[in-house]
């Protein structure tokens, strides 16, 4: 498969993203906060009750559609467009708890524009969302203290069917973080197996809005960029698929950011995506460790762990990859 087919296949058993909320998909069309804006208590894993969002049990449903913008050419909701669903969903969570004057950092106020998104961790795809559909992103705070706060957030169906899960962590730029813009250096920079793909950040390549530069969503293009050229690129894929029946899709994710990706270049700028590739499960599991560096500075930016697991394409269940 092409690099985008890859990822799509990757979103091919996961989830979607609709409108399942009193507001607006995508939230266009803005509620009044009173429609928009709803908090209850319920149980929510948290290790320390910091704010009284946690202790209250604060929720935040988000109902949004699936658009052909969201998907691939096979009408599959590519693998990392569903973290703009979760961050539109954080959005929202967010200016809610505002509203009702509950913010989300102790003893601090701020805007959601100012918040970064620094991690996902622990996402599960459980099944994949396709054009047309409606979903609902459901936001729980976790825990929170002046300069983060952890989400969790599940994509579902309008009955509760999970598509997506992950927890999300938000920063605030100020603290020791302000000055932070990068992740440290790679310890496993000489690994004899690295692949790498050159990737040149043009404009439209940065989607980071307000503070520029790029968003978690560009980097996780252009870590699928590295996954397809380290496997062979699209020539493999589509033997895989043509000759095996095999596809690939993503089942898990965790990654890390800095607060500003890029955020301060004034022209086309170079950097290049290192990923290794390691099998598991009796090859069913294709596992990617993957970074971003700035081929200027040599400095790391981001970094993930990517598991694609193979399936038949016939009947979509996992087998070795050939």
């Amino acid at each position: 498969r092409s690099p985008v087919a890859v990822t799509r296949a990757m979103a091919a058993p996961h989830a979607h993203a609709f409108s399942a909320r009193t507001c607006a998909p995508h939230a266009r069309h803005r509620a009044s906060p009173r429609t928009r804006c709803r908090a209850w208590s319920t149980s929510v894993p948290s290790s320390t009750a910091s704010t009284s969002l946690e202790r209250d049990g604060f929720v935040e449903s988000t109902p949004m559609k699936v658009y052909i913008e969201d998907t691939d050419a096979y009408g599959v909701v590519y693998y990392a467009n569903y973290f703009r669903f979760t961050d539109r969903a954080a959005q929202e969570a967010f200016e809610c708890a505002m509203e009702q004057g509950r913010g989300w950092f102790e003893g601090a106020s701020a805007s959601f524009r100012e918040l970064s998104l620094v991690s996902i961790s622990n996402v599960k795809y459980a099944r994949g969302a396709v054009l047309g559909d409606e979903v609902i992103v459901r936001t729980t705070i976790m825990d929170a203290d002046a300069h983060h706060v952890r989400l969790m957030q599940d994509v579902i169906d309008q009955h509760g069917g999970l598509y997506l899960s992950a927890q999300t962590t938000y920063a605030r730029p100020d603290g020791a973080r302000a000055a932070t813009t990068g992740i440290g250096a790679a310890q496993a920079s000489t690994a004899p197996s690295w692949s790498t793909t050159r990737v040149m950040v043009y404009r439209d390549e940065q989607s980071g809005g307000v503070g520029g530069g790029c968003s978690h969503v560009d980097v996780m293009r252009f870590f699928e960029r590295g996954r397809s050229d380290a496997i062979g690129g699209s020539a493999a894929l589509a033997e895989l698929k043509s000759k095996h029946n095999v596809i690939a899709v993503v089942s898990r994710l965790d990654a890390v950011f800095p607060m500003k990706i890029f955020a301060d270049i004034t022209r086309a700028h170079a950097c290049e995506v290192r990923s290794t590739v390691t099998l598991k499960r009796r090859n069913i599991q294709v596992v990617f460790h993957q970074e971003l560096y700035d081929v200027a500075s040599g400095e790391r930016v981001a970094a993930a762990n990517i598991t694609c697991t193979c399936l038949d394409a016939a009947n979509m269940k996992p087998i070795s990859c050939p």
